[in-house]
């Protein structure tokens, strides 16, 4: 099981799934997280697999 979380274009995060059942507290404040650094987390992306497709 695992807990997906996309990265918009706009850099704002969507829960897809929360299958390994982190609590909504915890969730929420890593959602956070992944939006304060996602210019960082999609440039890393980039650097390793070269191209990046956005859900949404």
């Amino acid at each position: 099981m695992a807990t997906k979380i996309w990265i918009t274009s706009t850099g704002k995060t969507i829960l897809s799934n929360n299958n390994s059942k982190i609590p909504e507290k915890i969730l929420k404040r890593l959602m956070r997280m992944i939006e304060a650094n996602s210019s960082d987390i999609i440039d890393e992306w980039l650097n390793r697999f070269g191209e990046i497709r956005y859900f949404c």
